[in-house]
């Protein structure tokens, strides 16, 4: 790479993948969604986008969740444990020129963001964008590198810049803590963003995953003369990549030969090796035997190129010697890189402009240190709180609600207690006792939970105090969880059977055709009343009958109705359906009557189920298609049933608000669509 194109005041800009766009309120405003989840949501297009992210200079680390939704995916839930303190947050771009954001909170956060547009999604991915002599990290060539490969991240930037490379170190304490080195003049924001296993699968194989990343970078140290700069990750690795922590080493001595793992150009992962010893320079110096940097000559296999910058320089034993800086190595020449060396950042005046306080935090005074898997438990607290009762015992107000209280530290807590604050009031003490390392208690919560509430915002913390000893996790003593619950609707079947029961079958399924109830199997000619509880959604009734005479007639006069609240019975006999039959309905919020209307599956692609109000079976309606950027995209004309599968012609994939409206354009109710021509 040019030296010319680096330096100590900014990155590789050339290697920008796209521009900000600044959006301010109210231009881009948080819309009330769901009062009883507290969900709002925003969205944005930009038209010759092929790719949208989202850069936020400040989110309140302590409340709400955050969803950012494109054409195919959608991130999240990013809560206050994903988060960095900071508040700076970045999400990577998706794919398409719109962006939803959904936040799930007592109120959103003011909206200081700027959108990262992507007018080239190839620009973006930067998949075969290396010079042809770099071999991939998987090819023969780099053979035996496969643990090194594990701690290397390709980074991206909060100005738009898929422009260096780093590497996540071990430290003497072995304790996992994600510290992560590259170089200084990659200007690496808080917010930026880092991704783990990016290489092809195969050697020259396909593009690599992306799925691996991370948001947020605490800075620790740094060094201006060696080109270094030490992060720490605002959130753990998940265990389940089994990240890798390099070793390394700080003699000044040459090693015999070199090696590196980089991302040049922002491509997938390649592998270059130089077989003989680096010489010592200042930077873009001749090799005198002194000065900061490690100059690689000439690479024997592979090189560097414009995105290599931050990678580290591995010695034999695989450890860390150094961090590209730049130089005049390419493809197409045999000159030379130079890499700042740990030898020269270990000591300064300041921990802030050293490496040893970092990666020696044992003072042990170590030359070397090798590199190591280190188990991370998913589960990192001593205390932790479960909620292991179904779902409709809270909605509906029907037995105990428990709470398991359970201790995963290695010494008993002298004193546990558990509040409880519904609807931000003031909290209720509920216990007060020690609870051993590794037991467990069961508390119902039902006596402080209102009778029938039309939402319930609940939130119970649980509170250990230690003293003496020593604990796994010593800072977390508190454990709380926040569930935010739509009141439930009791819902009554009457169901009288023929003289054949056992031939009839009925099911209960929710719009994500997962099954809510099944008719227990009754005697013959007798009648059945079953209360059921249900969120206030849309729903399919299957009935079958495998004599095919439905359930009357021939065979006696069975029959069978729904009911909710005061409402009087909304269906009533549904007798002689033959082999099968189906009603979509929607429960509604309150018990006015039946008047929302919903669609599954959501997400949805090639068609989906639409439900609408039985009252309006003889009223002239339409469903409007609306995008992002609130456009009229699609209008579809109901044949007048109480559910029908809709088949949106040419409707492009994205984000929809649904509007029932009726031909004077009086709205009558509203539903999201995620849509995807496939899947």
């Amino acid at each position: 790479m040019p030296p010319e194109a680096l330096s100590l005041e900014g990155p590789e800009k050339e290697w920008s993948f796209g521009r900000l766009l600044n959006l301010k309120q109210p231009d881009v405003s948080w819309t009330w969604v769901d009062s009883s989840l507290s969900l709002y949501a925003c969205g944005f297009e930009v038209s010759d986008a092929e790719g949208l992210g989202i850069n936020f200079n400040h989110l309140p680390q302590d409340q709400g969740t955050l969803w950012v939704e494109g054409s195919t995916e959608i991130l999240g839930g990013f809560d206050a444990d994903c988060r960095p303190k900071h508040g700076a947050f970045a999400v990577r771009p998706l794919k398409g020129n719109s962006l939803v954001l959904w936040w799930q909170g007592a109120s959103p956060p003011s909206f200081e963001a700027q959108a990262v547009v992507v007018p080239s999604w190839k620009k973006l991915e930067g998949f075969g964008d290396a010079g042809d002599c770099l071999p991939d990290a998987a090819c023969p060539e780099a053979l035996g590198w496969e643990d090194p490969r594990r701690a290397v991240v390709m980074m991206l930037t909060n100005n738009n810049t898929r422009f260096c490379t780093g590497t996540l170190v071990n430290n003497t304490q072995e304790d996992g803590r994600p510290l992560l080195l590259t170089g200084r003049h990659c200007n690496a924001q808080a917010n930026s963003i880092v991704w783990f296993g990016y290489e092809s699968p195969f050697c020259e194989g396909g593009d690599g995953s992306n799925q691996k990343s991370l948001q947020g970078l605490i800075p620790l140290a740094e060094r201006a003369q060696s080109d270094m700069e030490l992060f720490e990750l605002a959130q753990q690795p998940l265990p389940q990549w089994q990240v890798f922590f390099a070793g390394w080493s700080r003699d000044s001595l040459a090693p015999n030969e070199t090696h590196c793992l980089q991302h040049p150009r922002g491509d997938v992962m390649k592998y270059a090796r130089d077989n003989q010893a680096p010489g010592r320079s200042v930077y873009v110096g001749p090799d005198l035997g002194v000065g900061p940097y490690w100059r690689v000559n000439d690479w024997d296999i592979g090189t560097t190129e414009p995105g290599s910058s931050g990678s580290a320089l591995f010695n034999p034993n695989k450890q860390v010697i150094g961090t590209l800086h730049g130089g005049f190595a390419s493809c197409a020449n045999d000159l030379e890189d130079y890499f700042g060396g740990l030898y020269a950042s270990w000591n300064g005046t300041a921990d802030t402009l050293r490496l040893r306080d970092w990666l020696d935090p044992l003072a042990t005074q170590t030359m070397a240190l090798n590199g190591k898997y280190i188990s991370v438990p998913a589960l990192q607290r001593d205390l932790a709180l479960k909620f292991p009762f179904p779902d409709s015992m809270l909605r509906c107000n029907t037995g105990p609600v428990q709470v398991l209280c359970t201790n995963f530290g290695i010494q008993a807590a002298q004193n546990v207690r558990l509040f409880v604050r519904v609807h931000g009031q003031e909290q209720t003490v509920l216990l007060d006792r020690p609870l051993n390392s590794g037991d467990s208690l069961y508390v119902d919560l039902r006596p402080w939970l209102p009778s029938a509430p039309e939402f319930l915002d609940l939130e119970v913390e649980l509170e250990g105090i230690f003293s003496g000893g020593q604990e796994e996790y010593p800072v977390d003593n508190i454990s709380t969880f926040h569930l935010m619950q739509r009141a439930g609707t009791q819902v009554k079947i009457k169901y009288r059977t023929d003289e054949k029961p056992l031939e009839s079958l009925f099911l209960l399924k929710d719009r994500n055709e997962s099954l809510v109830y099944a008719l227990a199997e009754p005697s013959a000619n007798s009648l059945l009343e079953q209360n059921i509880c249900v969120l206030p959604e849309c729903y399919l009734w299957i009935a079958m009958d495998a004599g095919e005479d439905g359930i009357c007639c021939n065979e006696g006069q069975g029959s069978f109705s729904w009911s909710w609240g005061n409402q009087p019975e909304l269906w009533e006999g549904f007798q002689n359906f033959g082999s099968l039959d189906t009603i979509g309905f929607c429960v509604p919020q309150s018990y006015a009557g039946p008047n929302l209307m919903g669609v599954y599956p959501n997400p949805a692609f090639r068609s989906f189920r639409f439900f609408y109000p039985a009252e309006l079976l003889d009223e002239p309606i339409e469903l409007r298609f609306y995008d992002v950027s609130g456009r009229l995209a699609y209008t579809w004309v109901p044949e007048k049933l109480i559910w029908e599968e809709v088949f949106p012609e040419a409707l492009a994939p994205g984000v929809y608000m649904l509007v029932l409206a009726d031909l004077q354009g009086n709205i009558i109710s509203k539903a999201r669509l995620v849509w995807s021509s496939d899947l």
